[in-house]
């Protein structure tokens, strides 16, 4: 949210200088000028500096593909769930077999990328969205916290509750 705000508020710089360059259209999200649209972000638990679980496991290879492969899955034209990955190409083409599709979504930046919320979750991660956004002095920021562990009984360490 802090992004889309940020974008409305400042625009996208490569985006202004490419379409001046090359012409064509530009959305208006990429324009700026739009401050005063937004009064507050509220958040719940969310990591703005990243997560040390996201460093150790949440960002690894083999959690990617899990995930992405589950979304190729799903991306074809007779499923009923969208996760929302066209953008990426995973999504099949009305005339198009399940075996092109497959072939073409290998080829999908996807897998390459760092624009994932796998990455954005990581210190470094989190540290390169804050170094793209601004706080606007014009909005009230919130974040609400939740605590879902305990100590653990011989150990200094904390362990997860059982509900969670």
């Amino acid at each position: 949210i802090r992004q889309l705000e940020e974008l409305l508020r400042n625009g996208n710089r490569e985006e202004i200088e490419y379409q001046k360059k090359h012409g064509g259209e530009i959305s208006p999200l990429f324009k700026g000028n739009n401050d005063n649209m937004i009064s507050s972000i509220t958040t719940l638990g969310t990591p703005h500096n990243g997560t040390h679980a996201s460093d150790l496991a949440g960002n690894e290879a083999l959690v990617r593909q899990i995930v992405f492969d589950i979304g190729k899955m799903f991306g074809n034209k007779n499923s009923r769930v969208d996760f929302g990955l066209a953008q990426w190409g995973l999504k099949q083409k009305p005339n198009e077999s399940y075996i092109d599709y497959v072939k073409r979504v290998k080829q999908s930046n996807l897998w390459k990328s760092k624009d994932n919320g796998f990455y954005d979750l990581t210190r470094e991660g989190a540290t390169d969205l804050n170094r793209k956004t601004s706080l606007n002095p014009n909005i009230v920021y919130k974040t609400y916290t939740g605590e879902a562990t305990h100590k653990a009984l011989n150990s200094d360490r904390q362990k997860a509750d059982l509900n969670m």
